[in-house]
């Protein structure tokens, strides 16, 4: 598996459609794990890292990477997935704050999902991420953000703060 993080110079220019479903995605954030639909199959966040090595066009940025397993390393850099390569990211600046996602800027959220044996990702039309713990070793918050019915998460979400050096060195 690519890791997510090979796809992020796509974040600007992947505009990919998927299928729609009869359930309809939320237009806020709700209290509960963070979780969704990517590719129109149901999703829910097992597990989150904070991605250091990866560069965002903002420079105070941390990436978020959500997956929907619990890796074998606290910071994978590709580790396999166990079977489901879907996952989500998002950029987002390093302070206790509200901020909204909008394809085609620098806060976008990206929806990675394979497809037929390829890698593919979709930018959420619109969103938010709400950043409302830092420290040292985790960092909380809630997301909500949507592309259509078939992709989209909302929740809320705790990531492990990575060292550089910890991804690095595989």
């Amino acid at each position: 598996m690519r890791s997510p993080a090979a796809l992020w110079p796509l974040l600007l220019l992947l505009t990919l459609t998927s299928a729609c479903t009869g359930e309809q995605a939320p237009t806020d954030f709700v209290d509960k794990d963070l979780s969704g639909r990517i590719n129109g199959k149901d999703w829910l966040y097992k597990y989150a890292y904070i991605d250091p090595t990866i560069e965002t066009p903002e420079e105070d940025d941390m990436v978020f990477i959500f997956l929907p397993y619990k890796p074998k390393s606290p910071c994978p850099k590709a580790d396999g997935g166990g079977g489901d390569e879907r996952s989500v990211m998002v950029s987002a600046p390093k302070a206790k704050k509200l901020v909204k996602l909008k394809r085609g800027t620098s806060r976008s959220l990206v929806f990675h999902f394979d497809r037929k044996g390829e890698q593919f990702a979709t930018v959420a039309k619109a969103g938010k991420i709400k950043i409302s713990d830092i420290s040292d070793s985790t960092v909380k918050g809630k997301i909500f953000a949507q592309y259509n019915d078939g992709n989209w998460v909302s929740g809320n979400f705790a990531a492990v703060v990575c060292d550089r050096r910890d991804l690095i060195s595989r």
